[in-house]
């Protein structure tokens, strides 16, 4: 899927609502919307950052690096 942040577009695996998804051996679990985006797509990003899925805007509420160059966002649409 496709999400545009800050003016870029970049690719990203997208999850909606609640989902429990295996992503490089670890389980993560969310009942909000999340992303998985690589850090580089990402630069600057902080809680409260409006990131644009599909046309929907969606607030950034959670940052979780994983410390491999991945980053998930945990979003809301509120």
């Amino acid at each position: 899927m496709v999400a545009n942040y800050n003016g870029n577009t970049f690719n990203v695996q997208f999850f909606n609502e609640y989902e429990a998804a295996m992503l490089f051996g670890a389980e993560i679990e969310s009942t909000h919307p999340f992303i998985m985006a690589r850090d580089a797509d990402i630069l600057g990003i902080y809680h409260g950052a409006i990131i644009i899925i599909s046309t929907i805007e969606y607030k950034v509420i959670g940052i979780q690096p994983d410390g491999t160059g991945l980053t998930t966002l945990i979003l809301s649409k509120d």
